[in-house]
């Protein structure tokens, strides 16, 4: 195997470091597992405040410890920070290379190496581990080495607190592990740990994480669910007020605090006749039925805002229900790229960088760590455009299409859809209108021939109740003449029409009418059915 070189290029001389766990917690020194510090207990204004600027030199044990939290205590927190995890955490992993870099002949064995280790549930480890930098701004894990099959391969990647680091004095930049005896701390074994640091924004990485960002909305969270809490048990439960006369003797008052106070959770009690308990109405403090909570949900969206970039899919105030999710994704697209894009940097710079040095040599090309990010399809808009496309000669791939829409290629024994097939042919009416027209092998036309068929019959119905139209509108016929002949001017022509409209029948003309309409009722019916 290749020399394992350090980042300074120098070689490792002991190899069981990367084998050994070189931060794990102890029972006691700087790196405890069991922390029994609250940061919430008690928690003010003014206790924030002290946290940060603690936190702005450096000491950012007291800011961490609020916010692991901050996740287990504010549910909305909590669950919008791992809406925003989960969706990187879900992504598909898979190698890219620069160009050139494939061109190498190691490159091919390299890829399969590669691949292997981001589909592994090992790297689904590192990933979760990595994105609590989120929150908290930074992300160390600790990587475990082993020699399988005579290759150096990660094996587990540890989590490890991030109280046990700290950022050195002099750049505030480089994260060291905290060590007895080093108020500086220690620098980190070379390849042993996969750091990322969850850039929010420009300055010093301890400063980007979004539990600083949300940690005010937090406290008035706070203290907003504290004084909801009071105002339900003042308000909820009516005010009881006992009076007793001045001739009332200690016992006599004493039975009826205890009368007073049992009401408040057995709301019964017994008194003597001398006594009254009254209820009274006292009101509420102006807009207390809604303000608490409208404070509360004013909280929540500015957290929604800060963590998932959005409100649509979290404030269901504003109504719109799915609606609104199905338009709305639940992390803002921006925000799931750049965390992709870190997570995949970290994942190349500190575990296949090592991984391909210490296999292939240190001058093996690297390949990249994707986190693969697909922009929203729009799948009815597609639809329309493929249906328009495609039959003006356009030429689509099928199997592009089948990703798009999330569908798998079919196996051979699957019973598949398939288009709807056309209309039947209409029977084409002969003279007797009793058979269908028939090819000359006797089979039912072609398609083309359909059409001509359809209107073959319709010709035939017109032409039918044309050959007796004398016979039909013969006598109608003769009375209009006869009213013509007979009238003398324009209008008298008019006069006689209107006065034989009136007296007209025409049974053979409606017979006539009926059967043609019923002819062609029957053949739009049978071409319904066949399409059906």
């Amino acid at each position: 195997m290749p020399q394992l070189l350090g980042p300074d290029g120098r070689p490792i001389t002991s190899q069981k470091i990367l084998a050994s766990e070189v931060a794990r917690p102890s029972l006691t020194g700087v790196r405890q597992a069991w922390d029994p510090a609250s940061a919430v207990a008690g928690l003010t204004p003014d206790m924030l405040d002290a946290m940060l600027r603690q936190a702005n030199q450096g000491d950012m044990h007291a800011f961490l410890t609020l916010a692991e939290e901050m996740e287990e205590r504010d549910p909305h927190y909590g669950s919008v920070l791992q809406t925003r995890k989960l969706a990187v955490a879900g992504l598909e992993r898979k190698v890219t290379w620069a160009r050139g870099q494939e061109d190498d002949p190691r490159a091919g064995e390299i890829q399969e190496a590669v691949e292997q280790l981001l589909t592994c549930d090992e790297t689904d480890d590192l990933v979760s581990h990595l994105l609590d930098a989120i929150a908290k701004g930074y992300a160390a894990p600790e990587i475990i080495w082993e020699t399988r099959a005579n290759r150096w391969r990660p094996c587990r990647f540890e989590w490890r607190d991030p109280r046990h680091f700290e950022f050195d004095r002099e750049t505030g930049r480089e994260l060291r592990l905290k060590e007895m005896g080093q108020p500086n701390g220690a620098p980190l074994e070379p390849h042993k740990f996969a750091v990322h640091l969850a850039m929010r924004k420009s300055g010093l990485p301890a400063r980007a994480g979004l539990a600083r960002l949300v940690a005010f909305s937090f406290v008035c969270k706070l203290y907003g669910m504290k004084d909801w809490m009071a105002y339900a048990e003042i308000f909820g439960i009516p005010l009881r007020l006992g009076r007793y006369d001045g001739s009332a003797t200690k016992d006599d008052v004493d039975v009826l605090k205890r009368a007073v106070f049992g009401l408040g959770s057995d709301a019964a009690a017994v008194i003597p006749k001398s006594m009254d308990i009254e209820f009274p109405n006292l009101g509420q403090a102006a807009g207390g039925t809604d303000l608490f909570e409208r404070l509360v949900v004013f909280v929540d969206n500015q957290v929604s805002k800060a963590v998932l970039g959005q409100t649509g899919t979290t404030d269901m105030q504003k109504g719109g229900g799915y609606a609104q999710s199905s338009v709305l994704n639940e992390v803002r697209g921006d925000l799931i790229k750049a965390d992709a894009k870190g997570i995949g940097g970290t994942i190349t710079r500190d575990v296949l960088a090592p991984f391909v040095a210490f296999n292939w040599g240190p001058d093996a090309p690297v390949p990249r760590a994707e986190l693969v990010v697909e922009d929203p399809e729009d799948v009815q808009l597609l639809s329309q455009a493929v249906e328009r496309l495609v039959p003006l000669g356009f030429k689509v791939s099928q199997a592009e299409l089948r990703k798009k829409f999330r569908l798998s290629e079919p196996r051979a024994d699957e019973e598949v859809l398939t288009a709807p097939q056309a209309a039947s042919p209409p029977p084409a009416l002969t003279r007797d209108r009793r058979q269908p027209a028939l090819a000359q092998d006797g089979q039912r036309p072609d398609p083309p021939a359909r059409q001509a068929a359809a209107d073959q019959a319709m010709d035939e119905i017109q032409q039918l109740e044309l050959d007796d139209w004398e016979r039909t509108f013969g006598v109608e016929a003769e009375a209009v003449v006869k009213v013509v002949r007979g009238a003398g001017s324009f209008d008298e022509i008019l006069a006689g029409l209107d006065a034989m409209a009136k007296d007209l029948s025409a049974p053979a003309a409606a017979r006539s009418l009926a059967r043609a309409m019923f002819a062609a009722a029957a053949i739009g019916d049978h071409q319904v059915r066949k399409a059906g």
